[in-house]
């Protein structure tokens, strides 16, 4: 091989070279955020156009829980409140707070959305599933307490089912209105209408009316 066709090979390599490392620049992909790929959108092979998305990347670390909240529960939200996420298989408890909130509800539905954000450094939290978040909008100690589930809604707001001893004639119910506070995933405030020491139906009250007789029984060593 002549020296100008050895310099000729060379310089057809070079530039070679040099293609390949631009097409390997304009096809390699950086993502904008680290993170973890949770899916890929597209096949091996697939053409695809400028802007299409490619792989849904999502960050673990720290999560970002969307919520919508009715009527009452949106008056006592602010943004900075502390939150709390409960796993329901294992019971781990994770906490944070809401990040944002909506100025103003949906106009079909009526609910005000906001976001809440947990820090989740084992990846319990994962992108798109449906969890339930629990919000404290305030605390108060020695009140008066009744389970969530006597309460009955009413026109006027709650009732619950009030037990009415009287003595050899038996025992009835009252439906008796009364005035919430605060709540939790089991209990709620009474602020107005019951009194210490008051029984509340928690059993069958899906079939009483106001005045029923009734006979309580014993389940567990309590009443």
């Amino acid at each position: 091989m002549s020296a100008q066709a050895l310099d000729k090979a060379k310089m057809n390599m070079q530039v070679a070279r040099t293609n390949l490392n631009d097409a390997r620049e304009a096809t390699d992909l950086h993502a904008p955020l680290a993170g973890q790929v949770m899916s890929v959108l597209v096949n091996a092979g697939e053409t695809v156009k400028p802007g299409n998305p490619l792989v849904w990347i999502a960050r673990t670390d720290t999560v970002r829980v969307v919520f919508q909240a009715g009527s009452r529960q949106a008056l006592a939200l602010v943004v900075g409140q502390p939150a709390i996420w409960r796993s329901p298989v294992v019971g781990t408890v994770l906490t944070g707070s809401i990040a944002r909130l909506d100025l103003a509800a949906n106009p079909e539905t009526h609910l005000l959305e906001g976001g809440a954000t947990f820090a989740n450094p084992e990846g319990q939290l994962l992108p798109g599933i449906l969890v339930s978040i629990e919000v404290q909008t305030g605390h108060r100690q020695d009140v008066l307490t009744i389970p969530l589930g006597t309460l009955e809604t009413t026109a006027a707001g709650y009732a619950v089912f009030v037990l009415v001893e009287e003595g050899d004639r038996g025992s009835t119910v009252r439906f008796q209105e009364i005035q919430i506070g605060l709540r939790t995933s089991d209990l709620v405030e009474v602020k107005a209408g019951l009194a210490e020491g008051d029984k509340v139906v928690t059993f069958g009250k899906s079939i009483l009316v106001d005045g029923d007789p009734v006979r309580v029984i014993e389940m567990r060593g309590e009443r």
